[in-house]
């Protein structure tokens, strides 16, 4: 088991150049009183074959405690205890680094899987292993720079991931090649996770989060606000970059679910209309404002969201107005709960500047179609026949 006891972490801030001279100069004696504080206190265990997801804005402190855990810095206080084997953490803290231009395929996987702790021999004797998952088999005698962003990527997981380890640490390691590709990247972390490995991810691509995680914890200025179930710290998360760019301008509002006659409903058949009633007052003149829909399974997954903006139709809201605005829904929905929210803002999401964010307004139930997934495509077999 992975345990993070309050570990903390300061910067020296330097003011001016001079400052950072003198440190220079007086080799480290002189530190100015100004810091930045990194992570304060942050505590939790992560168990075998658990992967925990870790969320925040920009600066939150999410890159430096995996950096701090790899042991590639140190902590000013509190302490990391993993009691596996050396060479037993893996960490993906920038995905190509150390790669060089000028040498080929082949030897860049070789010269990088050291760097992730194989042996010379293992790579030589696992490289067409490698050069397969990164669908390079034909260009392993070609020089780096000959190939995209996007093959290189392939080739650095590739060798980063060629065998398990107890514990990976991963920050933003799925941004690599194609949507084809990334499936690939995720079974084998799914794979890793299923044989016991305890998995760290760092990422910004939410849905991804919500897809892999089997919890997840919120940073915020070093500490962390939320730590739990996926859905809850997600909603958390949503919530926080909402008030980092709150904006008054709403006096009131309010969603109600109704069938197609205008009745307050719960619970609906798979494929049965329903009408998002949105009822909105502004405070002041509104001009050009973007209201949202979106519909989360139990789990916290994203299955639909929509909003003016993309429907081609902007809207004002004139002040102390009381607005009633009118979506209708199609709910091609499997079997399950589900939860309602809305929003409303500025541009094209509420990350640019949002009047309201409501995670989950209302929850509702669809009911009558059996199968696997979240969307209802209504298959039916149209024939049966002998080719």
């Amino acid at each position: 088991m992975l345990r993070v006891d309050s570990i903390s972490k300061s910067y020296v801030v330097f003011s001016h150049h001079g400052q950072r001279i003198l440190a220079s100069a007086t080799l480290g004696l002189y530190k100015p009183r100004l810091r930045f504080l990194a992570l304060d206190g942050v505590s939790f265990t992560l168990k075998p074959g658990r992967l925990l997801g870790v969320a925040g804005p920009n600066g939150a402190g999410k890159s430096t405690l995996l950096s701090i855990i790899a042991g590639a810095q140190s902590a000013d206080s509190g302490k990391v205890t993993f009691p596996g084997k050396p060479g037993q953490i893996r960490s993906i803290l920038e995905l190509g680094a150390g790669f060089s231009p000028e040498l080929t395929v082949r030897e860049n996987a070789l010269l990088t899987g050291q760097f992730f702790g194989y042996r010379a021999r293992e790579i030589q004797q696992s490289m067409a292993e490698i050069l397969e998952f990164a669908e390079l088999a034909d260009r392993e005698a070609m020089p780096l720079r000959a190939l995209s962003t996007g093959q290189a990527m392939r080739l650095a997981f590739a060798v980063a991931f060629l065998r398990r380890s107890e514990l990976l640490l991963l920050d933003e390691a799925f941004a690599v090649g194609d949507a084809a590709f990334q499936q690939k990247c995720i079974k084998r972390i799914t794979d890793y996770k299923e044989s016991g490995s305890m998995i760290i991810l760092v990422s910004h691509q939410m849905e991804l989060m919500r897809s892999l995680c089997d919890e997840m914890l919120l940073l915020d200025g070093g500490r962390i606000l939320a730590r739990g179930a996926v859905a809850d710290v997600h909603a958390a998360y949503m919530e926080l970059i909402w008030l980092k760019g709150r904006r008054e301008g709403l006096s009131g509002h309010a969603l109600a679910l109704l069938d197609s006659g205008g009745k307050a409903r719960q619970v609906f058949q798979t494929g049965e209309k329903a009408i998002a009633r949105l009822e909105l007052t502004g405070e002041q003149t509104l001009p050009g404002i973007t209201v949202g829909l979106h519909i989360y399974d139990v789990r916290g997954v994203l299955v639909y969201g929509t909003n003016t903006h993309f429907l081609g139709q902007p809207m004002d809201l004139v002040g102390r107005e009381k607005r009633l605005l009118h979506f209708e829904l199609e709910l091609h929905l499997m079997e399950g709960r589900y939860a309602i929210g809305y929003s409303v803002h500025t541009g094209r999401s509420h990350a640019e500047g949002a009047f309201v964010w409501q995670e989950k307004a209302l929850e509702f139930q669809v009911m009558g179609t059996s199968g696997l997934g979240l969307a209802n495509c209504r298959a039916r077999l149209l024939t049966d026949e002998s080719a």
